[in-house]
């Protein structure tokens, strides 16, 4: 009970991710590489270490909050590199997702207003669904 007379089961408040499904293009800003939203995925291919690729929705973090971040790594990564959440708080700035298939999740301090994953060095992953919680 937060005293705004909602409920939120498990102490998480509600979804905060509008397309968790990848299935809206427009919904997200991304850009880099091969990087698309389509067909149910968010992928994120590079094959250089030079391109800025990255997804993201602009302005749904309160810095300091933490966040259940919930994703499901589709794909079997190839290359090199990996994804990582960008900007959280303290000295690690960029946390490194797990990205063979499977589901994962953790809990995080948001360092800035934006939610954004990009890649690190050369690589192509997809996710095929993802979930932001704010950890009330």
């Amino acid at each position: 009970f937060t005293g705004t007379g909602n409920i939120y089961p498990n102490g998480l408040g509600s979804e905060l991710i509008g397309d968790t499904s990848f299935d809206d293009p427009s919904y997200w800003n991304y850009a880099g590489g091969d990087t698309v939203i389509e067909d149910g995925y968010a992928k994120i291919d590079t094959d250089g270490t030079s391109d800025l690729t990255y997804i993201q929705k602009a302005g749904i973090l309160t810095i300091g909050d933490y966040y259940l971040l919930t994703y499901t790594a589709a794909t079997t990564p190839s290359g090199t590199g990996t994804i990582v959440l960008e900007d959280t708080w303290g000295t690690t700035t960029n946390i490194p997702l797990n990205n063979t298939p499977g589901t994962y999740q953790f809990q995080y301090r948001a360092g800035e207003e934006d939610f954004t994953l990009k890649r690190l060095g050369v690589t192509k992953r997809w996710l095929s669904s993802i979930s932001l919680k704010k950890v009330l």
